[in-house]
């Protein structure tokens, strides 16, 4: 959703601010930090077009990538973007609670695609950009059944950028989702309704902080009209 932050001022006339104070480090320091291993197994779910992954191999050249994105155009540019890179590993599923098929939804503005429907009252917050065009059927899987099928025994970093169905993912790791084999999670999390079903920041914590996770630290504070509308948050 990160990328749609200019186009939305433009095509909207809004004013959306994006706070970072002057001494905080930003999301990716923060991570970087907490992952101790030169090697990390990074999880990027919900990839899009593979910009979040290019900054992980930045940052750790040797790290293990799982790539998940289910939107075919978008999948098709993450993959030329990591062609021959052995460890960027891409999958065009969907992670959520269960296995199977899904109907995701496509929006005029790709990065906002959902497994949920836009809200009745999305528009107001992103404009157009959430309005679907089209819907297709995707392939879904359960974060534990892939990690058991593909023999991953743990994940130093989870990434979830999902547009609203986030928990979905979580709760689809089973007893995966602790500290012991998920050492870190950093997700996007909507403080507005964007989404039907959308889990809200309540949950998050209720749902963190019950398996033994703190929240370390809040970065890329979006507003919407002087209205904080999303945050990123980094929980260990």
């Amino acid at each position: 959703m990160k990328s749609l932050v200019k186009a939305v001022a433009s095509s909207l006339g809004v004013e959306i601010r994006r706070r970072t104070e002057p001494s905080e480090p930003n999301a990716f320091e923060l991570q970087s930090r907490l992952i101790k291993r030169k090697d990390p197994v990074i999880f990027d779910v919900g990839a899009f077009d593979g910009e979040t992954s290019r900054i992980y191999r930045q940052l750790f050249p040797e790290a293990t990538i799982h790539a998940f994105e289910p939107f075919p155009h978008s999948f098709a540019a993450m993959d030329r973007k990591f062609l021959g890179d052995k460890r960027h590993h891409r999958h065009q599923i969907a992670l959520s609670d269960r296995g199977g098929n899904a109907t995701l939804h496509c929006n005029i503005g790709a990065p906002t695609n959902s497994l949920l429907p836009t809200h009745a009252v999305g528009e107001q917050y992103w404009g157009e950009l959430v309005k679907t065009t089209a819907t297709i059927t995707v392939q879904t899987e359960r974060l534990d059944a892939f990690c058991s099928q593909s023999r991953v025994p743990c994940i130093d970093l989870l990434k979830l950028d999902t547009q609203g169905t986030e928990l979905a993912v979580l709760r689809g790791a089973g007893t995966l989702f602790d500290p012991r084999y998920v050492a870190a999670v950093f997700t996007e999390i909507l403080l507005v309704p964007v989404y039907e079903g959308q889990a809200n920041f309540n949950e998050f914590v209720s749902l963190f902080y019950s398996r033994g996770y703190r929240l370390v630290d809040v970065t890329a504070l979006i507003r919407v009209n002087r209205e904080l509308v999303q945050i990123d948050a980094l929980f260990a």
